[in-house]
This record gives structure tokens, sequence and C-alpha cells, in this order.
């Protein structure tokens, strides 16, 4: 019995243009146009989402940075997020561009009653399966940082919002011939980054000149800056299936303002990726806090993966953030003495 997969296979490719003796031309079926012109990408999305491109054969882009890249021959993959393992589901051809949406259409949309991603595209799809994408990232070059290779799969478009090697392409589809992998998809988190609505109890202010606090201490400093400037303040704030350190924002804004990262060792990739993810989501002002030793190293990976943050990151050392807590403490305490 055909698959669903082959019956979308053998659709795709009956038809073959013919030579001058009414022969078959030899033409790989998967490159109607020049591969020369085409460009390869990603698309993470839900099990909701993916349920209705196999229906329907559209997907869709909040911003207009992202369909601007997107261009009629180009070829997707799409990646489902919150599976377990993480798989590849299919690949498709953009068929061409659709009229921006001014009807809800997606779940949430429906459940919100706007339109949330309006700019949409017809697919024909090309291959379906299920491919474990942890397993294949040490194979594919575009996944530089073998130790983060999930963090190449945030965002509406993968790997930062660049295309993708043909050759990674190539892999991936011919992964997606083969039997799929069991997965299963993990519950949507409901969780929250914890709010913080008052300055908890003072304690020791670390020495400049010291040994280097801890993450959690600068991080917890980072958060008692933001409720000193009346800002509402979460920390461990849920940004797709990682956390940032301290975000925050305005009263009045629902997103955050300011994205906060402490990196003192670790994964230091992740934190950038975080704070990259943020900006383009919701144009939170960047933050990095680090120390001497890792300066270089964040202004190198600025220079090359992340430079699309380089203008609006702010690169700050830990005594920075010491220091500004110890003055707004300082300066909070004397208003309290005078009842300002």
């Amino acid at each position: 019995m055909e698959t669903q997969r082959d019956l979308i296979s053998s659709r795709r490719h009956t038809q073959r243009p013919r030579g001058r003796a009414g022969q078959p031309t030899k033409l790989n079926p998967r490159h109607r146009i020049p591969s020369c012109m085409v460009n390869f990408w990603i698309f993470p999305t839900t099990t909701e989402h993916w349920e209705l491109v196999k229906a329907h054969n559209v997907y869709a882009f909040q911003r207009e940075l992202d369909r601007d890249k997107i261009k009629v021959g180009d070829k997707g993959i799409f990646y489902l997020i919150r599976s377990d393992p993480p798989v590849f589901v299919g690949a498709c051809d953009i068929v061409k561009p659709l009229d921006e949406s001014k009807e809800p259409f997606w779940a949430q949309e429906k459940t919100e009653g706007r339109v949330i991603w309006p700019w949409r595209f017809q697919l024909t799809p090309l291959r379906l399966g299920a491919v474990d994408a942890r397993r294949l990232s040490r194979q594919l070059s575009f996944i530089e940082n073998k130790d983060a290779w999930s963090t190449y799969f945030m965002g509406s478009v993968a790997n930062f919002g660049r295309s993708i090697p043909e050759s990674d392409y190539e892999l991936i589809y011919e992964e997606l011939s083969k039997p799929p992998v069991a997965y299963q998809v993990r519950a949507v988190s409901k969780a929250k980054g914890l709010l913080i609505t008052k300055i908890p109890r003072a304690k020791k202010i670390p020495e400049l000149r010291g040994p280097v606090p801890s993450h959690n201490e600068l991080r917890d400093m980072i958060r008692d800056i933001g409720l000193m400037k009346n800002l509402v303040v979460e920390t461990e704030y849920p940004i797709n299936e990682m956390r940032l350190d301290v975000a925050w924002r305005l009263p009045v804004r629902e997103n955050p303002d300011h994205a906060w990262e402490v990196h003192i060792g670790g994964n230091f990739f992740e934190a950038l990726a975080k704070l990259k993810h943020a900006w383009d989501l919701w144009k939170a002002d960047p933050y990095l806090v680090t120390t001497a030793r890792f300066e270089d190293e964040a202004r190198k990976l600025l220079g090359g993966t992340f430079h699309e943050i380089k203008p609006h990151i702010r690169i700050i050392n830990w005594q920075g953030v010491v220091r500004l807590y110890k003055l707004l403490t300082e300066a909070t305490g004397i208003e309290k003495e005078l009842r300002l």
C-alpha cells in the first residue's frame, strides 16, 4: 500500500518534459529552476500549525522581514518544535505568495480574534516523514556550534533567519525518505517567568575588587535594579524552549523591553542566541553581562553569527552591574529615610 509520503512524491514527480524524440528528459524533479537561484530554508513550527500546513498547503509569517526573504521557487524544511526527539517532518516548494490575510486562520488567531501571521505562502508538499534532528545535526554544516545545536532552530526562520546550504537541504530531504522515527510532542508549558513585585531584603553588596559574584547573584542584582527603576521584572523569562535570565518591561507593555543574559561560564553561544531571539520577537534591547575574559569572544561572535544585534547589544562588565546596584540601593535607602 502506498503511503501518504509516496503519494505526494508520485504526484509531484509524475510528468516530465519531453525532448525532441519524445523521450523524457533527465531532470531532477526537485530542481525545476537552476539551484543557484533557489534558497533553502528551515521553518520551525508547532504541531497545531503543521496539521494546518498539511491540510491546506499554506504557511505564514508574522513579520514582513521574514516574508521578504522568501521567494517563489525556494524550498523549505519543516522542523517540529516541542517534539521528542526533535524532528524534521516535511519538505516543500514555495509556489506563490498570497495576499495579506485579514481573517484569523491559525488556532491562536481564532482564539484571540485577530490576525497574528498575515503573510502567507502557498506550498507544494514534496515529502513527509520524521527525521531525528538531534542525530542529524552533527552532519549539518550550517550548525557550526554542535554543542548548541538547538539554538539554530529558534525563531520563525531557523539558522538565525538565514538560508541553509543546498547540501544540508539534500541531506534532510533524503533522510525524509527513510522510515520515520517515533516521536512524541510535549505539551505546551504554562509556566511563566518569576514575576517580582517588590525588592527583596537588602543583602551584602559584593566588592568591586573582590571575586566575581555568582551567576544567580548577578541575575538578582539586575532584577533589583529593574524594580528600583519601577519596571515590571521577571526572572527566568520563557523564550521558545529556553529562558532569559531577566526581562524588564514598562507597566504598559505586554512584552519585554530589555532582555538580560549573564555569562560568567557555560554556554556563551546559547546566551547570545536567546538575546538575538528576544530582539527578533519583541525588539527588546539585549544586554550581556560578562567578565573581561569573555568580552573579546562576545565581540567576535557579534561580528559573525550574531551580527544583526551588534548595533543594539550592550556588553557590560559585571563590575558595572555591581556599581549601579550599589548606588541605586544607597539612593533608595536615603529616599526612604527622607520619606520621599
